[in-house]
């Protein structure tokens, strides 16, 4: 999903001139939205959230692991 959106707000970003984009989300999602926008050419800044719905590391743990796991398959999609 995350891939999907920034290639919607790419579209908005060029038709709106905007040169510099932030994103913000959960800091456990972070490196893998920014993975992709630089892969779009986004030009862009993070800005993790301060807090998180993953407080506990019961949740933490279940989505570091599903961030982690998107994160590599993303990474070696992109190299072909």
């Amino acid at each position: 999903m995350t891939e999907e959106n920034l290639e919607e707000v790419k579209k908005i970003a060029i038709n709106e001139e905007f040169k510099t984009l932030t994103i913000v989300s959960d800091p456990l999602h972070m490196k893998r939205a920014m993975a992709i926008a630089h892969h779009l050419d986004l030009k862009v800044n993070s800005s993790p959230t301060q807090t998180s719905v993953y407080k506990t590391l019961k949740t933490k743990g279940p989505f570091l692991i599903k961030e982690t796991f998107y994160y590599i398959g993303y990474k070696l999609f992109t190299l072909y």
